[in-house]
């Protein structure tokens, strides 16, 4: 199932008090990052502000990136071969490291406002849920998912 109606309407009751079985809400990963890591109301906000700068750093990154996945492909499908399809993959490489970095950096943001204890939980954690969390669309790779970190 998944998208559909109700999204982040305050207080919308989508369905009235009729029969069926609730909707579950699915959680965001930011919300599940908050939960794993119990951030109490003031970490919630300060990393609510650290994810909305890091997805406005890497919404230009991510229309380059589809942009350049379309290029690859039409360059394989075509036959380009050699040093026009190495550069193509070069620029494309280019791109994920920028992705990257905006990750690494929303997570030494997000690093720097947990205590002691928060700390300790957080390598597993960013592991988990925070790989390609800035891809936008909820089209990204879907972090890893297996619950292991890398």
């Amino acid at each position: 199932m998944g998208g559909g109606m109700g999204g982040s309407g305050a207080g919308g009751d989508a369905g009235g008090m009729g029969g069926g079985m609730p909707r579950a809400q699915r959680q965001s990963r930011a919300d599940i990052v908050a939960d794993k890591l119990h951030l109490n109301k003031d970490q919630k906000e300060q990393a609510s502000k650290i994810f909305a700068a890091a997805q406005e750093e890497a919404a230009p990154l991510n229309e380059q990136v589809r942009t350049g996945r379309s290029a690859i492909t039409t360059a394989i499908l075509q036959g380009t071969t050699g040093d026009d399809l190495n550069k193509l993959m070069a620029q494309f490489t280019g791109l994920m490291a920028q992705k990257a970095a905006v990750e690494a950096k929303a997570y030494g943001k997000l690093y720097a406002i947990l205590d002691a204890k928060q700390q300790a939980k957080a390598a597993p954690v960013f592991a988990e849920q925070m790989d390609g969390m800035f891809d936008g669309g909820g089209r990204g790779r879907g972090g890893n998912r297996g619950g292991e970190p890398r």
